[in-house]
């Protein structure tokens, strides 16, 4: 009966904990998708990740409303979590019906939770009013929610989608090369308008995620689509995303800019795999690693050849140098950068150990003009002729 009544005040004790250091990791910028993430790649036990859906969904049952951004709102709906009503005591019900072993996992996931540092915060946490996000960020426009559809970017991502369903590797490159010449333009268009004042809120952020396998590589990637849309990234090492500093439209260019590219590298590395035998090096860690980094910095090197051929037409056609109003931009990204991180540490990296996959990764990099033709007007014609 004591020890009942000792295990008893033990699930409350780590009950209340639990949401103790839930209510931290808000106020520490954490979202609930990007818990739920990290979480699943901490530990494989699914009994930890329901655990963890069960304190997520308490917590929400005692919020109001109100109280919580719509973007919190989007992504606690597309967790899907269990119904937990918000009376205290579920953990205690949790428990009983796995005894000591969810007992045990309940003290891992409270241990995983207490390891997990801070983050920039992008929108108002629960319980917070719209503005409490981190200074740097410009209040309540923190972060973007897509209510707004820009029509440029609706152009970008039809001719991203062609990029990624095409079969034809030079093709797909055009149709990437077009967009990005394309919301380039729009972002340079846009800054002349402006001149060389930035607004109070100018300034926002997202958070991507970042998978398995090639991580590095692909936190490569995000960096140099990144630096050539006129935002910055900052790779959280260990928690398997980054953050990307800058405007909100040159923010929404990098995520669809980025998503397409990755999808494209991996369809090429999946075609030279296909045509290889099993154990030939084609399929081989070093081999598509080296490929994805080649395919990075050859990218990078492209896009800012697209960028500095836009700004001097832009420069010719209006009579205005954008190169300083853009150096204005860039300056205003790199100090809340600053702001929000300190001093930052530049990892290095290793060198590529497959000069084959480096070879090839560049080439699929390489494939496609700079300046595309009118795509709209069919680009499989154009390309043949």
């Amino acid at each position: 009966m004591g020890n009942d009544h000792h295990r008893e005040d033990a699930v409350e004790t780590l009950e209340t904990q639990a949401h103790q250091l839930l209510d931290r990791l808000w106020a520490r910028g954490w979202q609930p998708a990007e818990l739920v993430r990290v979480v699943r790649r901490s530990t494989k036990d699914t009994a930890a990740h329901d655990l963890l859906a069960r304190l997520i969904a308490a917590d929400h049952a005692r919020r109001r409303p109100a109280t919580l951004h719509p973007r919190w709102q989007q992504q606690i709906r597309s967790l899907a979590l269990p119904d937990v009503g918000a009376a205290p005591g579920w953990l205690r019900a949790t428990i009983d019906g796995g005894g000591r072993v969810r007992l045990r996992v309940a003290f891992a996931l409270v241990g995983i939770l207490g390891t997990l540092g801070s983050l920039p915060r992008l929108i108002p946490p629960p319980g917070c009013g719209p503005d409490d996000v981190d200074v740097a960020l410009g209040g309540s426009r923190a972060a973007t929610d897509g209510s707004e559809r820009d029509p440029v970017l609706e152009r970008v991502r039809a001719l991203l989608a062609k990029a990624e369903s095409t079969e034809y590797p030079a093709e797909a490159e055009a149709f990437t090369a077009k967009a990005h010449e394309l919301m380039t333009r729009h972002a340079i268009d846009a800054a002349v308008v402006d001149g060389r004042t930035v607004a109070a809120g100018w300034v926002t952020a997202v958070r991507i995620p970042l998978d398995d396998p090639y991580l590095e590589t692909k936190a490569l990637l995000l960096h140099v689509v990144a630096k050539h849309t006129r935002c910055r990234s900052v790779h959280h090492v260990g928690y398997a995303m980054a953050t990307v500093v800058g405007a909100s439209d040159n923010l929404a260019a990098v995520e669809v800019l980025f998503t397409s590219l990755l999808l494209q590298a991996q369809q090429a590395l999946l075609a030279e795999g296909a045509s290889a035998p099993p154990g030939a090096r084609e399929r081989s860690r070093g081999y598509r690693s080296s490929f994805l980094t080649a395919y990075a910095y050859r990218v990078g090197q492209r896009l800012a050849e697209v960028s500095a051929d836009v700004a001097a037409d832009v420069s010719a056609a209006s009579g205005v140098d954008v190169l300083p109003v853009l150096a204005d931009r860039r300056r205003v990204v790199d100090e809340t950068i600053d702001d929000l991180f300190g001093d930052l540490t530049s990892s290095r990296r290793r060198a590529p150990s497959d000069p084959a996959g480096w070879a090839s990764g560049r080439r699929a990099a390489d494939r496609a003009r700079l300046r595309g033709p009118d795509l709209s007007n069919g680009v499989r014609g154009a390309i043949a002729s």
